[in-house]
């Protein structure tokens, strides 16, 4: 049975249900039509047996892969790296990012949505929590750099996929190894948070660190500016390590 030779690994709330789509609709790229495997975090148990009947339909595909931003949370399930390199050392991982303060209050508000945070954003903020764990992306990647050669590593900004998803998407399929100009319909995005919590009727406790009005759910300018502090060393390294990241203005 085959096995991926590529995964999208992150972020979540970064974009990575849009882009898995995308991807499919490439006619030599194989992607699974349920996303979020997590295999290789919260269900490795179920044995490589299990993971590998997920590709038996992807036939001669040039390019196979799944989506699991789970998969980019170290600070949880720490042995993911370790095991997709003994699984698929040659494998290509595709890691979308957001802005980091952006993703964070879209991780909380998923949260909320879930009905799994009832608190408020910035107790979440003081106390180290896992939503900003999981928005340190050289952190999370070093991780990675442990078994993976950084060239087996591209990175994509969330922000950049929406505002030019040809240019980006040319060069992630030239990535995985197929044609770069196959035409991909980008008109729709999948899991938009905001969106599903207007919908979910759940509520955003009260918080002023928080700007809750008719155009959404939106943090103050000192909550933005304390997150770019926090976030300004890890943006530090990661720009270290991979150059050409994603940029972001984090005022």
């Amino acid at each position: 049975m085959p096995v991926p030779t590529f995964l999208v690994i992150g972020a979540m709330k970064s974009g990575t249900s849009s882009l898995h789509d995308y991807l499919g609709q490439h006619p030599d790229v194989f992607t699974t039509r349920r996303k979020e495997l997590d295999f290789f975090c919260r269900k490795y148990q179920r044995g490589l047996p299990w993971y590998e009947t997920q590709f038996r339909s992807s036939d001669d595909s040039k390019a196979v892969g799944e989506s699991s931003p789970n998969y980019l949370k170290a600070h949880i399930w720490p042995k993911t790296a370790a095991r997709i390199h003994q699984v698929i050392p040659d494998a290509r991982l595709i890691c979308v990012l957001r802005n980091p303060i952006d993703r964070t209050l879209s991780n909380y508000l998923h949260d909320v949505r879930r009905g799994r945070e009832k608190g408020s954003f910035s107790r979440q903020i003081a106390t180290e929590s896992k939503i900003l764990m999981t928005s340190r992306y050289a952190w999370q990647l070093e991780r990675y750099l442990e078994f993976f050669d950084p060239t087996q590593i591209t990175l994509a900004g969330t922000e950049d996929l929406a505002r030019e998803p040809e240019r980006v998407l040319s060069r992630l399929f030239r990535f995985i190894g197929v044609d770069d100009g196959i035409a991909i319909d980008t008109s729709q995005r999948s899991n938009v948070t905001a969106a599903r919590l207007a919908a979910s009727g759940r509520t955003v406790p009260d918080d002023p660190a928080l700007v809750v009005d008719d155009n959404g759910v939106s943090l103050t300018d000192p909550m933005r500016a304390q997150l770019a502090e926090i976030f300004a060393p890890d943006l530090a390294r990661l720009y270290e390590l991979w150059p050409d990241a994603p940029r972001w203005d984090l005022a």
